[in-house]
């Protein structure tokens, strides 16, 4: 009878021990899940940050394509980098470009995959680019208003890429790199 205990006893320890160790697993897979999730609306927040995407707060950790750009926006901070990272040159084609889908037909998320220009661009707007987008902006905008009867809230992108090389071809220019 004692030894019925003991086998006894050994199959509820066993079961216990199983029982533990699988919940261990399912917790550690939770985590990892959650994690990964984490991690992933971080790099869309990078990302949607760095191309001017969804201005909502809110939004940013999810991913958005070509369609939510706020390209005026993009323009100007695509020249303020291109100024300043003459070796990285980014068009608003190659932004396109590589927003085009979500994931590379691999199934691979493209944020993953991303080609280098682009997550240095991405890096550097998250780590001060778009600070000093910011700041170099009124400089445009004081600009448009002083040589030209444009207002910078009404005129489309491409006009901005024209005021753009218009400033930078001015003496009141002044460039980017001196925002830093």
């Amino acid at each position: 009878m004692n030894s019925q205990k003991n086998e006894s006893m050994k199959l509820y320890i066993s079961i216990g021990a199983i029982a533990v160790f699988v919940i261990i697993v399912i917790i550690s897979v939770a985590i990892g899940v959650v994690k990964t999730k984490q991690h992933r609306a971080e790099q869309y927040n990078d990302q949607n940050t760095a191309f001017r995407l969804k201005s909502d707060i809110a939004q940013r950790g999810i991913y958005h394509g070509a369609d939510d750009l706020e390209l005026k926006e993009l323009v100007v901070q695509l020249f303020v980098y291109n100024q300043s990272y003459a070796e990285n040159q980014l068009t608003i084609n190659d932004i396109f470009d590589y927003l085009s889908a979500q994931h590379e037909s691999d199934s691979k998320l493209k944020k993953y995959s991303r080609y280098e220009d682009v997550k240095f661009y991405i890096d550097w707007s998250v780590r001060g680019g778009r600070h000093i987008t910011d700041n170099y902006l009124p400089l445009l905008i004081r600009f448009l208003e002083n040589n030209s009867e444009k207002i910078y809230s009404d005129i489309s992108y491409e006009e901005v890429e024209v005021a753009l090389e218009e400033y930078r071809n001015s003496p009141e220019y002044i460039p980017p790199r001196q925002f830093r």
